[in-house]
């Protein structure tokens, strides 16, 4: 008995390992810097953006920043972290988020920046 219930056990865990490591494949993920992207998935659906920006002058950058690019993803950005650089008197900002494709979107292949 205690056989049987340590092999649906490890049937179990075994299952909810390969349905793991499929969602995983099928997510969307890509970084960028300085106003570029780079799409790592087949999926055109959504992925993750970085977007970096310099502002002229001491401030406090919005919280959140509305992200549109030419492969046609797009959204709302949320503030990272910023920096200001006395020496030059420009404030380095970084926002970060999950951008969605808003009709056919360009997939990994055809990115190339």
């Amino acid at each position: 008995m205690k056989k049987i219930i340590s092999l649906i056990g490890i049937v179990s865990l075994s299952l909810l390992m390969s349905l793991g490591l499929l969602a995983n494949q099928t997510s969307a993920s890509s970084t960028s810097s300085s106003e570029s992207t780079e799409e790592t998935s087949q999926l055109a659906a959504s992925r993750y953006v970085e977007y970096d920006r310099v502002y002229t002058g001491k401030i406090i950058p919005p919280n959140t920043y509305y992200y549109s690019d030419s492969y046609g993803y797009k959204g709302t950005l949320t503030l990272q972290f910023y920096l200001y650089f006395a020496e030059n008197n420009k404030t380095s900002v970084r926002y970060a988020g999950t951008v969605y494709c808003s009709g056919v979107c360009v997939t990994s292949d055809t990115i190339s920046e």
